[in-house]
């Protein structure tokens, strides 16, 4: 639209007055049809209700908008920027649980000693993904470094929660305009794996699920940890008057421009082609000496504040840092160093090029500040300058292009979704399966992809890089290590004290009962930094569901948010950070209900840590838990095509109390080893804790003869493990645990050996064994 002398385009919705290359928008004049045809033109995502309020502004203000203007209140307005569908269930039972939180901004920030701080985050960045799987997981990565890296906080690990379709599924059997699987997970696994390993940040925890619900639309939930001293914790809106604007980063191009938008909508068949333009650009080697400027300026205090440019670009981290401040700001889009000629100042001002950082100093301080982003090599501008206006003002070749309340421009409508309550029905019970098919089961569950060996990922990450990891991702002897169930890393070298990272998600579970499904995951990730000896302490998130505009996925979203808050609060934990992900949808109707998880845990002594392998021969195997023979959602439900309704249902009072008993076990020092029961039933923890230490084990289940063997050993109940203790702790580890300990047998020789009160269930060398679980992810990925 783009031309010289006064003229407008044909339709007459827009006229161009020569001078700047900014296009009026007759917004006051506009009927409800031509207002939907500007929506429909500048691609800009908006209701019609939306719409209404924004002539009324213009109308009020006796003027028409510009171009710049409507699209950066588009990118403001989005879901993605406004949470205006979540905001009030979030405000509601998420946003009291922050309270002990030393501060919150782009990330949560958590108070680990008299001195030091750690902070946490998770986003999702679902959609580029699916699109370009390289490449969107890469900017991921990127984008939640930068969440940590303006708290003031440098990043010290990555957790990355993957979800993808089943990697068998046949060519001709995916939707239309989707991708293989296997094209998607080897992508995103190279895009976390390129990016972490460049800029220098180990990833050291995370997980991968797959189910033909996210065939369509793949997830990828990237998760970061960073530690810092408390006093150079950095805020995230602007701080006073007169303070000068800096822009420091990668160059700005039309890479992500209306990625939020799209991100605020449900992929399509054509979304592949039409949308790949949404998707941004990482730079790793730029990220990395940008992250080493900002580190050194936050320690010389030169910083009044930051926040870095993600979703919406300039336009949506100026108008937050001003209402959040309550100032305003004024901008020179000139001034914005630009990879590519020609782009539109309206482009400039939305665009989502990556590795970019906002900071707002003191006059003063500029030339020095400038400075040392010289010495990094890191292209570096002063931009603008705060104002106590309360607007925001944009200008070009000297003119004012954009200007608007910030209040108005940032705080989208909140919306009042209607929600359908999804009828849950219960079976009756499981019925109990015969356990001449044990051995049958057994492998069946072993090799399944939700359950094998995920070495095939880890050991594409680098998870030693800094130098903090005591417990790393893969617990056990060299050459033969399984599954861990937490990380730990020791952030201050003079210190002992260290942090525990997990993830976790219970997606089928949620499936059923959404309520339910965000209990389950809050217990396995608590469980999982228990196993190694920490102590629960902040959880982050990403909750991704469908289409809001479905009344059941409505529901859905705010069953799950309710049970994450309930679980987290009768936990103890603090909840200071997380993210809302929607129109995770395809052809096939709505991803399943997916609360995806990131928790931290203080442990007191890393040296005292626990990990899963065995370590002895002759030590006793105890089952700590309530045990159950409800299959519904587990691994062997889905193999033998059982109900999923009839699932063990977690109790959060139970859990807490469990978690307290456990934590004071390992404080005693009544374990050797510890893993805790979760996808695959209690028989996937045997093996798995066999695998990593190189032990057989001899186990009898004879301590309820009503429930089958298959039922007991393949379920996944919450608040359960799996402990190796001495035979001199017996006493000790049964009066503390009372009718929740159960001896199931001994360790030694190189047999797995599984009986009930009947006789023999399985009988099988360990290295067998072990050869079924490591492989299924080779074959398929080689």
């Amino acid at each position: 639209m783009r031309g010289t002398g006064n003229h407008t385009d044909g339709a007459g919705l827009f006229w161009y007055s020569g001078t700047d290359d900014v296009w009026n928008v007759r917004i006051r004049e506009a009927d409800d049809e031509q207002l939907l045809e500007i929506n429909r033109r500048m691609e800009l995502g908006l209701t019609l209700d939306e719409l209404t309020s924004i002539r009324k502004y213009f109308i009020d203000r006796g003027r028409d908008a510009t171009d710049i203007e409507m699209q950066a209140i588009a990118q403001a307005w989005s879901e993605h920027c406004s949470y205006k569908t979540s905001k009030s269930l979030l405000r509601k039972h998420v946003f009291p649980l922050a309270g002990r939180a030393f501060a919150s901004g782009d990330a949560g920030v958590m108070e680990f000693d008299a001195d030091h701080v750690y902070s946490l985050k998770m986003e999702s960045h679902n959609h580029p993904s699916a699109i370009e799987p390289y490449g969107g997981a890469g900017t991921g990565i990127g984008g939640i470094v930068r969440d940590i890296l303006c708290m003031g906080t440098k990043p010290v690990a990555l957790a990355d929660p993957i979800f993808f379709g089943d990697l068998d599924v046949k060519f001709d059997s995916l939707p239309d305009g989707s991708k293989h699987p296997k094209y998607l997970f080897s992508g995103v696994v190279s895009g976390i794996r390129d990016y972490g390993n460049r800029i220098g940040v180990p990833t050291i925890s995370g997980g991968v699920w797959f189910d033909n619900s996210y065939l369509s639309n793949c997830l990828v939930n990237a998760g970061c940890v960073g530690f810092g001293r408390k006093d150079r914790v950095m805020v995230n809106h602007f701080i006073s008057a007169g303070n000068a604007i800096i822009l420091a980063g990668g160059l700005t191009g039309k890479d992500g421009i209306h990625g939020v938008n799209f991100a605020s909508r449900s992929l399509t068949s054509q979304a592949h082609e039409s949308d790949r333009g949404a998707v941004q650009l990482g730079d790793p080697i730029t990220k990395e000496p940008l992250i080493h400027a900002i580190l050194q300026l936050v320690e010389d205090r030169k910083i009044l504040s930051m926040k870095d440019l993600g979703g919406g670009g300039l336009s949506a981290v100026v108008g937050e840092m001003c209402v959040s401040g309550d100032l305003g700001a004024t901008i020179d889009i000139d001034a914005v160093p630009l990879r590519e000629r020609g782009m539109k100042p309206w482009e400039i001002w939305v665009s989502e090029s990556q590795e970019r950082m906002l900071l707002s100093v003191r006059e003063e301080d500029i030339d020095a500040v400038l400075s040392v982003f010289d010495f990094w090599d890191i292209n570096a501008r002063n931009i603008g300058q705060v104002t106590g206006t309360g607007n925001i003002v944009v200008t070009h070749k000297g003119r004012k292009i954009l200007e608007l309340d910030s209040l108005f421009t940032v705080k989208a409508k909140e919306l009042d979704r209607p929600t359908k309550e999804r009828r849950i029905r219960r079976t009756v019970s499981t019925p109990n399966l015969n356990r001449e098919l044990f051995g049958q089961y057994a492998e069946r569950v072993i090799s399944d992809p939700n359950v094998c060996s995920r070495d095939w990922i880890v050991h594409m990450y680098d998870y030693e890089v800094g130098g903090r990891s005591v417990i790393k991702p893969l617990h056990g002897l060299p050459g033969r290590q399984s599954h861990g169930d937490a990380s730990v890393i020791r952030p201050v070298t003079d210190s002992w004290k260290g942090l525990g990272i997990s993830v976790a998600s219970q997606p089928w579970v949620a499936s059923v009962d959404p309520y339910q499904g965000s209990l389950h995951a809050v217990d396995e990730l608590c469980r999982n930094l228990v196993s190694v000896g920490a102590r629960p302490d902040a959880i982050t998130n990403c909750l991704n569901f469908g289409d809001p505009g479905r009344p059941e996925v409505m529901w859905e979203f705010s069953e799950a948010v309710r049970g994450m808050a309930d679980a987290s609060s009768a936990m103890g934990i603090a909840l200071p950070s997380g993210n809302v992900s929607f129109y995770n949808d395809g052809s096939r109707g709505p991803i399943m209900p997916t609360v995806s998880l990131m928790g931290t845990g203080i442990v007191d002594d890393v040296r005292k840590c626990l990990t899963s392998d065995l370590k002895r021969e002759g030590s006793d195997l105890y089952f700590i838990g309530a045990p159950t023979g409800r299959l519904g959602c587990s691994t062997l439900s889905r193999i033998a095509g059982l109900a999923a309704n009839d699932f063990p249902q977690a109790d959060i009072s139970h859990s807490a109390r469990m978690l307290r008993r456990m934590l004071s076990a390992i404080s005693e020092g009544l374990f050797i080893s510890c893993h805790d029961v979760s996808q695959g039933g209690l028989f996937t923890t045997l093996a798995e804790m066999s695998f990593g230490g190189g032990i057989g084990f001899r186990s009898c289940f004879n301590f309820n003869n009503s429930i089958s063997p298959v039922n007991l050993l393949f379920s996944e109940p919450p608040s359960c493990w799996v402990v190796e203790a001495d035979p001199g702790r017996r006493m000790l580890i049964e009066d503390m645990f009372g009718e929740h300990a159960f001896r199931i047998g001994t360790t030694g020789g190189r047999e797995i050996v599984v009986s009930d009160s009947k006789g023999l269930l399985y009988q099988e060398d360990v290295d067998r064994l072990m050869s079924l679980w490591l492989k299924p992810l080779w074959e398929r990925m080689g």
